[in-house]
């Protein structure tokens, strides 16, 4: 058997392979076996294969590395842009701009409870939750937002914030 037809029977039994999902069927095993005559040729033949599917992996290893960088990148772009267009809008006093391509506006995000790292525990137990699967104590942010809506006192470290953010539809 020439070199051209081990190498055309092999890019068959690896495209098996592939579709058995990576596994080596008894059916592939059959194909690897009648593959070439000697030992020698059939076990060369499986390492040139393996050095290429591993340098194939590498590659698109080192490419997909490549591409979730070249991502971060793109949406680091696209938030600076945001920021920009809401202080564009902001200082022009337009909270809300029709464009041809896109309809542009400033909206408000929904109040979020922060709190400071400290002690909870000196909390008043209406603030805190005890959770059961973890013993641990943290901070109720729903009582505490709703505390807030209402106009009472929050502990020391807790504060409500409400932010911005740029709508494009």
């Amino acid at each position: 058997m020439t070199l051209y037809e081990v190498s055309s029977e092999m890019a068959a039994i690896l495209a098996a392979i592939d579709e058995a999902g990576g596994e080596i069927t008894d059916e592939v095993a059959a194909q690897l076996d009648q593959l070439a005559a000697s030992l020698r040729e059939r076990v060369g033949a499986c390492v040139r294969a393996i050095q290429g599917i591993e340098a194939a992996a590498a590659a698109a290893q080192t490419e997909s590395e490549r591409l979730a960088q070249l991502a971060t990148r793109r949406l680091r772009q696209a938030e600076g842009l945001r920021e920009y267009v809401m202080r564009c809008l902001t200082a022009a006093g337009t909270p809300r701009l029709d464009l041809d391509i896109a309809q542009v506006s400033i909206r408000t995000n929904p109040p979020r409870v922060e709190v400071d790292p400290q002690d909870v525990t000196v909390w008043p137990a209406e603030y805190i939750v005890v959770t059961p699967r973890e013993p641990d104590i943290r901070p109720n942010r729903a009582a505490l937002l709703a505390a807030h809506r209402e106009g009472r006192e929050l502990p020391v470290g807790v504060r409500v914030v409400q932010g911005r953010r740029l709508v494009i539809r």
